[in-house]
């Protein structure tokens, strides 16, 4: 009896499935921008139409097959992952400093706007969910992911959306967290 890892069971290869099918979708959008003239002047980014292509083969796929042909969890990891670069690419970028007397209450002045976006992105959120709470039923505290997402990006947003889905079975919490933070 075998037990441990597997290299012929699917789970070891959902990862490089998922990555090869989002590529693919994302080739194959980029070879129709420059084939089809329309979608070139229409300006759609090839990521854009790759992810509406690879939906549609997906509920193909689904309809036939019965199973989805990227994992939640698998796509969840690889936008965990995928945006946290994106905030380290973000953070490397080169500035240059400004030597006048308005950087010296550059900090303060930062931190003041930083705090009252997020009061603005949390108030807003609360008021949209919990409006949406009355009229749909749905989860009433999942406007808080708001500033979470978008201020604290996707690792707070995911941790967040996590306990909100086990604590309060907020369900599709972690994914519903990481779409705020994309």
């Amino acid at each position: 009896m075998t037990t441990g890892l597997n290299f012929w069971d699917n789970d070891v290869w959902s990862f490089i499935v998922a990555i090869t099918v989002l590529f693919a979708g994302m080739m194959v959008a980029n070879s129709l921008r420059n084939i089809i003239k329309p979608l070139r002047t229409l300006m759609i980014p090839s990521s854009v139409l790759g992810g509406f292509l690879i939906l549609i083969v997906g509920l193909i796929y689904k309809f036939a097959t019965g199973k989805p042909i990227i994992q939640t969890q698998t796509l969840e990891s690889i936008t965990y992952h995928g945006l946290g670069l994106g905030f380290v690419a973000m953070t490397l970028r080169k500035i240059e400093k400004r030597k006048d007397r308005k950087s010296r209450t550059g900090g303060f002045d930062s931190g003041v706007t930083i705090v009252a976006t997020y009061l603005l992105q949390g108030i807003l959120g609360l008021t949209v969910s919990i409006t949406l709470n009355r009229l749909m039923g749905s989860f009433a505290a999942s406007g808080l992911l708001l500033p979470m997402g978008y201020g604290q990006g996707p690792g707070q947003a995911y941790s967040w959306g996590r306990t909100y889905e086990n604590l309060f079975n907020f369900v599709n919490g972690t994914s519903f967290g990481l779409t705020v933070a994309a």
